[in-house]
């Protein structure tokens, strides 16, 4: 489905406030940028850091990191305020040095995964990425699997071990809900059809950082998983909401979350009636902000890239001249522009911001003050992304910056065209200046307008909704 349907609400008139952050503080702000190319172990010896990508912790103090080009998967962490940088790949036991490391708490717990020998359904030994979480001062600790994830053999001598395995991959900031992915051998009926395979399912663990156990597990297997199920990439505080990339019963890679034990997809194949591939919903902020982003299977090209708050239903889509949205806290959005090797920019925000030192932004603190993610080295025959942080003097985000709205009505913007569907009265378009470009009562027609935001106002009584939408 394209968008989920709320019962309209007749109350008092609504004030929808949209605050653009100025550019006097960013003004003041100078920016860092950080590259981790190499680490060196307990023995001196330097490892090369090809293809990591830094995750950094809510409040901006940690972040951490693991690289699957260089085995056994060399990982670090970072004290961001000090830079000092440890090696992680030197805890005990006999297979604990083969690491993935995915994302860091308020507090310094880390989780990830790292090779270990189960016992499969089948009796025998093998050895298995298993997840678990682990401090800087400690060994993994082991978080339970569930019945049908797959404890056969997984090769771990592989450069994308993060195909073949069970792993943490989100950390709540307070280090109480872990978000995860496992691999799943199983017979699931869809749409009445029995299939049998192997797929990805999400999987939430809830942890106990004072006696530092797992105290439960929730797994989604009611959910109508096709293609190669659910990968998910972040969630909210809580574990309530998912965000990830779902797969089609015929492998399109779809951008959707999960949600009171539904999984919603933001966009579509037969939306267009294309194919797609490497759709996915990247990040979710403290506001309910998904940011996503949608290309073309056949050219790659970027047909949506856009932010979807799945409280109040209000959508964003933002220019195909911009590139792809990546993550993004409230009054600050980042993406790439162009192509998958950026460089990074502001989507939303203050656009005097340099932020363009970045390649590859995966993530951001909650006050956007530290991004963290990737550069490009372009100065070998095949280009590498390395590790690297912007880290600004000061936060970039401007306070009191919030859309307030009902819900109701739903908005499907193609190309120029926005379809506005819904029962309401009238709707209006505005510029950034205020002023009324123009009225309808079905859709509006934006390809006589010059590029920039405006809003759509749409009214029912004395109802009003706002939505932001960039042309």
């Amino acid at each position: 489905m394209f968008m989920k349907k709320f019962t309209y609400l007749f109350c008092v008139s609504v004030v929808a406030a949209i605050a653009c952050p100025t550019n006097l503080k960013a003004q003041e702000i100078t920016s860092e940028v950080r590259e981790y190319r190499t680490v060196m172990d307990t023995e001196d010896y330097e490892w090369d850091i090809a293809n990591g990508i830094l995750r950094v912790s809510d409040n901006g103090k940690y972040a951490v990191c693991s690289a699957p080009n260089n085995y056994p998967y060399p990982a670090m962490f970072v004290d961001i305020e000090s830079n000092e940088v440890t090696f992680l790949n030197t805890i005990t036991g006999e297979y604990q040095d083969k690491l993935i490391v995915e994302d860091v708490a308020n507090d310094g717990l880390m989780g990830g995964s790292y090779i270990a020998r189960l016992t499969s359904s089948t009796g025998s030994d093998s050895l298995v990425w298993h997840p678990g979480v682990r401090y800087l001062d400690g060994d993994w600790i082991d978080l339970p699997l569930p019945e049908k994830a797959l404890t056969e053999y997984l090769s771990y001598d592989t450069s994308l071990p993060d195909e073949y395995t069970h792993f943490v991959k989100r950390v709540s900031p307070d280090g109480k809900v872990l978000l995860g992915q496992v691999w799943y051998q199983d017979t699931v009926e869809v749409d009445g059809v029995q299939k049998y395979g192997t797929y990805y399912e999400p999987m939430l663990w809830y942890f106990d950082p004072d006696t530092k156990t797992c105290t439960g597990m929730k797994e989604f297997r009611e959910l109508p998983y096709t293609g190669q199920g659910f990968i998910p990439y972040d969630m909210t505080d809580d574990g309530s909401v998912i965000v990830g990339m779902s797969e089609t019963a015929i492998g399109d890679q779809c951008p959707a979350y999960i949600k009171d034990g539904e999984i919603v997809f933001l966009e579509t194949p037969s939306d267009d009636g294309v194919f797609w591939a490497g759709g996915m919903a990247s990040c979710i902020d403290n506001d309910g902000n998904i940011y996503y982003k949608y290309p073309d299977d056949s050219t790659n090209s970027l047909v949506h890239s856009g932010k979807y708050n799945v409280y109040t239903g209000e959508r964003t889509y933002y220019p195909d001249s911009i590139g792809h949205v990546m993550c993004g806290t409230p009054g600050l959005v980042i993406g790439m522009t162009e192509s998958m090797y950026g460089p990074c920019a502001v989507f939303e925000g203050d656009t005097s911001l340099s932020v363009s030192g970045l390649t590859y932004p995966e993530n951001i603190s909650d006050d956007g003050k530290v991004i963290a993610g990737a550069n490009l080295d372009v100065s070998s025959y095949s280009p590498y992304d390395y590790p690297a942080l912007l880290v600004f003097s000061d936060s970039p985000v401007q306070s009191g910056i919030r859309t307030i709205r009902l819900d109701g009505i739903a908005l499907n913007k193609r190309g120029n065209i926005i379809t506005i569907s819904g029962d309401y009265d009238k709707a209006e378009i505005i510029n950034a200046a205020g002023q009324v470009c123009g009225y309808t009562d079905s859709y509006v027609d934006m390809s006589g307008l010059a590029n920039g935001i405006y809003m759509i106002k749409v009214c029912k009584g004395n109802q009003t909704n706002v939505y932001k939408i960039m042309k």
